[in-house]
């Protein structure tokens, strides 16, 4: 009990470090890629334990309605791979301060033997300009594709609107890149066995970037043998 006590205090104070706000999307379609990438991941190179089963998904944020999206996603993922898996926000009273002893009887009860949370911690702002242009297209004789009046006074109507020109003013876009960090925990010991940080573009699509960070992180699980 004070091993899964310890985890809810660490859980509890990264939470109030990250302003406790989970991503509320991801995806600024500037690309046609997948939009969250990871930066860098970390493993204790002393666990020597077995991979883990049963995972409690914790998304530390004040918005309920982001939390169940994020947690539900998460949660499907991991099972659809025949991990059991349970969303916090499932075992715990929505109305009810979060308190170490409320998250050691849940993991108690869940009988999870791994913990693991994502959180914000960064949100910068970026800009992103693309250059104007002007095209101009023309059917006026060489060296003069374009059908100016004064060098072609006798062209008639239709010639000379066989000239057109298309101006594209410089674009300015501003958006948001978020940093998430993700925890694993080994219930048994209270320790951080992996952690990764991972970017996003963030335009409020929830289910977008909980479905892109759900299967990144679980790849690199697997990747470190933890799943």
């Amino acid at each position: 009990m004070r091993m899964i006590a310890e985890i809810a205090g660490r859980m509890l104070t990264s939470a109030k470090a990250g302003h406790l706000v989970l991503v509320a999307g991801a995806v600024l379609l500037l690309t046609a890629c997948a939009t969250t990438s990871m930066v860098d991941t970390w493993r204790d190179p002393n666990y020597k334990g077995k991979a883990f089963h049963n995972f409690l998904v914790v998304g530390i944020t004040k918005d309920p309605g982001v939390r169940r999206v994020f947690e539900d996603i998460f949660t499907a993922e991991l099972r659809s791979r025949g991990l059991q898996a349970t969303a916090s926000y499932t075992v715990t009273p929505p109305d009810q301060p979060v308190t170490k002893e409320l998250l050691a009887d849940v993991v108690n009860k869940t009988g999870s033997d791994a913990v693991i949370t994502t959180r914000v911690v960064n949100i910068q702002q970026q800009t992103s300009v693309t250059p104007g242009y002007v095209d101009t297209y023309g059917t006026g004789p060489a060296p003069y594709p374009y059908a100016y009046p004064y060098l072609f006074p006798q062209r008639d109507l239709y010639s000379y609107y066989g000239t057109s020109q298309v101006i594209q003013p410089p674009t300015v876009q501003t958006y948001e890149v978020a940093t998430l960090e993700t925890v694993l925990f080994d219930v048994a010991d209270a320790s951080m066995v992996w952690s990764g940080t991972s970017t996003t573009f963030e335009t409020n699509q929830t289910v977008t970037v909980s479905k892109e960070l759900s299967k990144l992180i679980i790849k690199n699980l697997v990747k470190a043998g933890l799943i």
